[in-house]
């Protein structure tokens, strides 16, 4: 487990989530998430895509857990 945001930015998921949580739109993630870890367009696109659902799915279960 990272123990900081600059250890959690370091990898790709960790960017993808930290970016997703702050707000930006997939696109500015995966343009992002490309220039860091010199990624082509596709890559990049999936890689965000699959990031973010786990993320949402996280989210969800955090706030149905709150609501108990």
């Amino acid at each position: 487990m990272p123990g900081n945001l600059d250890e959690l930015k370091a990898t790709k998921g960790g960017l993808v989530s930290f970016l997703f949580l702050s707000g930006k739109d997939k696109e500015a993630i995966a343009a992002e998430l490309k220039t860091a870890f010199k990624l082509g367009d596709a890559q990049a696109a999936k890689i965000v895509r699959r990031i973010t659902g786990r993320v949402r799915l996280f989210q969800r279960v955090f706030e149905l857990m709150a609501a108990k």
